[in-house]
């Protein structure tokens, strides 16, 4: 019988890993990595140091992509509830608050869960690790404008598109093509955005999860019907409004960041190594 520590299977993991990696995160790395250094910006002094408690040297981009990262772990907590953290659910014409969460849960209750855990004296290290490094990845990923799915194509990973040759779902197309095409390396990404004047301060009116799910669905909805072939004109409108949602993606990381890290409690224990999260596997942010 092959175990879990065999090689063929680790290796298997790996593979499978790297696959998920490159081609279902979320915003891909780019972008999750755009918008951490942009929040990285604004982070308050107390959110910076409650940060380092939990996660020692670890950059914040590191920290973004981790959830994504996770995704092909075979632990249960993995395969069979954290997928659904990643999204929320808003068909055409309806808001979140009128709709709410599936039994499930969604990204908005998983948010809500991580920032009690964040807030919780009571709660281990390990699980405020897990919740800051999940929560961060979630405001992220409510930026875009596919993770406020309209319920009929799985955020668009059901409708394919052509792009430069290449055939591949709209959702993988709004997740990295469409910032890696323009070329700019991750700083530049800062400066470029910096430049057009869409950078700004972190308000309070930054921390309200269904203010973000209204702006993207409404996008949303401006993506429809979705082309067969990505056009220059097509790539053109999308690379725009990307812009301006991997902005706010930043901005909001870091007001999220300072609202429910300045009440938290001082992080206990040591730094995190690399490898705690394979000790962990039986938390839910909804406990």
């Amino acid at each position: 019988m092959r175990t879990l520590n065999a090689p063929g299977y680790r290796i298997a993991c790996l593979g499978f890993a790297l696959f998920m990696s490159a081609h279902s995160s979320a915003w891909g790395r780019l972008g999750h990595f755009v918008a951490s250094d942009i929040a990285e910006l604004h982070l308050s002094d107390a959110a910076r140091q409650r940060i380092r408690e939990l996660i020692g040297e670890e950059s914040l981009a590191e920290a973004s992509v981790w959830a994504d990262e996770m995704r092909s772990d075979p632990a249960p907590y993995w395969q069979n509830r954290a997928g659904a953290y990643h999204y929320v659910t808003v068909p055409p014409g309806r808001r979140y608050r009128d709709i709410g969460a599936p039994a499930k849960g969604d990204a908005v209750t998983a948010l809500h869960g991580f920032a009690r855990i964040l807030t919780n004296a009571a709660a281990s290290p390990e699980q405020q690790r897990l919740a800051l490094r999940f929560g961060l990845h979630i405001v992220q990923d409510l930026q875009q404008p596919l993770h406020a799915g309209n319920g009929r194509d799985r955020g668009g990973n059901d409708i394919r598109v052509r792009f430069r040759g290449e055939s591949m779902t709209f959702h993988r197309f709004w997740d990295t093509p469409v910032l890696t095409s323009t070329g700019l390396t991750r700083s530049q990404w800062v400066s470029d955005l910096e430049q057009r004047s869409l950078l700004r301060a972190p308000t309070t009116s930054d921390t309200d999860p269904e203010q973000w799910i209204a702006e993207s669905a409404a996008l949303r909805e401006t993506l429809y019907p979705v082309p067969r072939d990505i056009d220059q004109a097509t790539l053109d409108s999308a690379q725009a409004a990307a812009r301006t949602r991997l902005a706010v993606a930043g901005i909001r990381s870091a007001a999220w960041l300072n609202h429910v890290l300045e009440a938290a409690p001082p992080a206990g224990g040591d730094a995190a190594p690399a490898s705690w999260w394979r000790r962990l596997l039986r938390l839910d942010p909804e406990n």
